[in-house]
């Protein structure tokens, strides 16, 4: 049993970007809102748009959810610029890597409460807060 437990966590792994504790990015295809990457989470979202110029919409976001064993809020992040943008948390609890122009996307899963003032890696203007109740 240990064995396919850690079995799983190497999957999971690979499958999801594991950033710290405080925070994971996931990928688009592996965790759905129904909890389809088998892990038994559910994700509830939240988006930020990126518009031209570098424009958060909107800058701060409140979760509509607490992290529970079964449930985690998250985070997309949807790039309608024309540039890369990259985000990362202030206090190094996420990074979303580089989210491509045109309609690229980073996400990122909170699993614990807090406020996550975040920047942009490429483009210091660029800030926001995630609020998790």
């Amino acid at each position: 049993m240990r064995r396919v437990a850690v079995l799983l966590l190497m999957l999971a792994v690979t499958a999801c970007h594991f950033v710290d504790l405080s925070g994971l990015c996931l990928s688009p295809e592996g965790c759905q809102t129904n909890g389809g990457n088998g892990n038994g989470i559910t994700y509830v979202w939240d988006e930020v748009m990126i518009n031209r110029g570098g424009v958060l919409a909107p800058d701060t976001v409140r979760t509509q959810v607490a992290p529970t064993v079964t449930q985690q809020p998250a985070i997309s992040w949807v790039n309608h610029d024309s540039l890369t943008h990259h985000f990362v948390s202030n206090s190094a609890g996420f990074d979303t890597g580089d989210i491509a122009p045109g309609g690229g996307v980073g996400q990122v899963g909170f699993n614990r409460v807090g406020t996550f003032p975040y920047h942009c890696v490429n483009h210091a203007w660029m800030v926001g807060t995630i609020v998790v109740p």
